[in-house]
């Protein structure tokens, strides 16, 4: 405080300020590190969860948390309940409360230490552990990183962003514990499936069987009875009981079996400007309630994600409001129906002397669109929030980090690929409200591209992918082609008029896609190509438009754009023949 101020200048500073407790707890990547499973990755991320939720719920219960001055998260009454169950967390890793909270860290140190008499009572002393429920519960007590501030702000000052600054330096501060006979039993209680899992996965889901990586793979059959007999394959102790399974399934889907259903999809999303719109919240009249909304609106956001996630079949592990992973299959497929096909597709399978008998019919990017447009619900077009967002220069959006990856490989392995994708593609050298997938294959190599989704290449993609269901061997053709001719391609690009390039794509792809396999007659008699040709063409057209290679000062950079190009369509291609082919290629 300034000594030259006069005392009612100094009482006016104290008068204006607000305390604030907030709350951190961690470690949740060290943590996250350590397990192998899928079944470990929940129980792991659930874990933090479950720790937030008890210490607000104990300390709402003992009277030193009122409900109403908690600014984040907001959540709904009954969430605090065990018998909440949507099967993943949804309690954040921060806390914010508007005043002090008395008695705070005897209220932490209840949370910890009912929690390890419960880890121990109901699993570790069951287990081959050799500690003593008081060894665990010290344990604990230096294992979890909680950080408890009070924090003393101006009424003007952005209180979120403020004190999420304290925090993140709050949380460079924990140091990483070498590796103890303690932890070993965590990584033991985490992992643990037998006889009935941990008590977290008990307490969510009963008894019932948590899915592996090849269950969430190939979980569009789960509501097959072949899943179910194939499932019972699955012992986790058993060198081959993945292989075994899936030989089950292939016999159960028969036609509908495609080799992408070897590979599980790691899906890590994230808020996009989210610090710019919670700032231009604090500039309005009304910023505390608005806030609020904001932190309510995050719960039902996150709630309704998981929602979405389990009608796809897929695994949420955590959903903290803007902050999604989850575990999916890659695709659904559906045996084709003749009565479901337009004229024009069904010429355009002809036309390639085959009528595909499977058809895709989503994939991770139509639960993608679908989360976007719940994100449009509870925030750009939401009552509260459409008209400040509309002022906003830098709009909130989604962006997402995709791994895809065989059912064998380390899943840490995949799921930081899903995060790199995330935070170092998508967020960073794609500017946001971008989807970055990567496609590891089996052999360890990888291929992938960004697609921003309010670009028309995202647009075009999406309908290559939907409408167009064409065999993998034929893709493989197409682009087998077009690799040749990068040289032409590049000689397009530096086109600079739009009317002009494309026009030349047209005769690009005329000429060189003119056989029957490729064409269909128009009713004059003429020839035409076929429709997945023809929106192939146009992402030709999109992606080259969205990053034009004509640069005549600097050939070099032009270049390097361009070929940044090709990566992006051939990806795409590469894309569209791994969710059509049958076999590995």
């Amino acid at each position: 405080m300034n000594e030259n101020l006069s005392p009612e200048q100094k009482n006016d500073q104290t008068m204006n300020k607000q305390t604030y407790t907030a709350l951190t707890i961690g470690p949740i990547y060290r943590t996250l590190q350590m397990t192998r499973s899928t079944k470990a990755v929940w129980a792991a991320s659930y874990m933090f969860s479950y720790l937030m939720r008890k210490i607000i719920d104990i300390g709402i219960e003992l009277g030193n948390i009122n409900r109403d001055n908690i600014l984040l998260p907001q959540f709904k009454n009954d969430a605090l309940n065990d018998n909440y169950n949507l099967g993943v967390g949804l309690f954040p890793d921060r806390l914010i409360y508007k005043g002090q909270i008395n008695d705070f860290q005897k209220i932490i140190e209840q949370v910890i230490e009912e929690f390890a008499e419960k880890v121990f009572e109901e699993d570790i002393k069951k287990a081959q552990c050799s500690i003593t429920e008081e060894n665990l519960t010290n344990f604990f007590k230096k294992y979890f990183h909680i950080h408890v501030l009070e924090i003393d702000l101006d009424a003007k000052d952005n209180v979120i962003l403020k004190i999420y600054e304290y925090l993140d330096t709050a949380e460079l501060a924990n140091k990483v514990n070498p590796l103890a006979e303690e932890e070993k039993c965590l990584i033991e209680f985490l992992e643990k499936y037998q006889p009935n899992y941990n008590f977290l996965h008990r307490l969510e889901f009963g008894n019932r069987q948590f899915k592996s990586t090849a269950e969430i793979a190939t979980a569009e059959f789960s509501d097959k009875k072949f899943y179910d007999e194939a499932s019972k394959l699955i012992k986790r102790d058993k060198e081959n009981d993945q292989e075994e399974y899936y030989n089950e399934i292939k016999k159960g889907a028969g036609e509908r079996f495609r080799n992408y259903q070897k590979y599980m999809a790691i899906i890590q999303a994230d808020g996009d400007n989210f610090g710019s719109f919670i700032k231009q919240l604090y500039t309005q009249p009304n910023s505390e309630d608005l806030i609020k909304k904001f932190s309510n609106n995050l719960w039902h956001f996150g709630e309704e994600a998981v929602q979405l996630i389990n009608k796809f079949q897929g695994t949420p592990i955590y959903a903290g409001g803007d902050d999604l992973l989850f575990f999916i299959p890659v695709a659904h497929t559906r045996l084709n129906n003749k009565k479901d096909d337009d004229t024009e597709t069904t010429e355009e399978s002809r036309s390639i002397n085959q009528k595909p008998k499977v058809k895709i019919d989503k994939t991770f990017f139509d639960l993608i669109n679908e989360i976007d447009a719940l994100f449009h619900k509870w925030f750009t077009n939401h009552e509260d929030f459409k008209e400040i967002i509309k002022g906003m220069s830098i709009k909130p959006t989604m962006s997402y980090g995709v791994s895809i990856s065989y059912y064998k490989f380390p899943l840490n392995e995949a799921r930081e690929l899903g995060v790199d994708q995330l935070f170092y593609t998508a967020k960073k050298t794609c500017r946001k409200n971008a989807v970055s997938y990567a496609v590891l294959k089996h052999s360890g190599q990888y291929y992938g591209t960004t697609f921003h989704k309010d670009k028309d290449s995202y647009k075009t993609f999406d309908k290559m992918i939907k409408e167009h269901g064409v065999d993998g061997d034929f893709i493989h053709s197409i682009a087998q082609k077009l690799e040749p001719q990068s040289t032409v391609i590049f000689e397009i690009g530096k086109t600079c008029n739009k009317k002009d390039r494309d026009k030349m794509f047209d005769q690009f792809f005329e000429n060189n896609f003119d056989e029957s396999i490729h064409t269909i007659k128009k009713q004059d008699g003429d020839k035409k190509l076929i429709p997945f040709l023809d929106v192939t063409k146009k992402l030709f057209m999109d992606v080259y438009t969205e990053n034009p290679v004509f640069d005549a000062g600097d050939d070099d950079n032009a270049l390097e754009r361009h070929k940044a190009n090709l990566k992006k369509l051939y990806a795409a291609l590469r894309f569209l023949e791994f969710i059509n082919n049958q076999q590995e290629r």
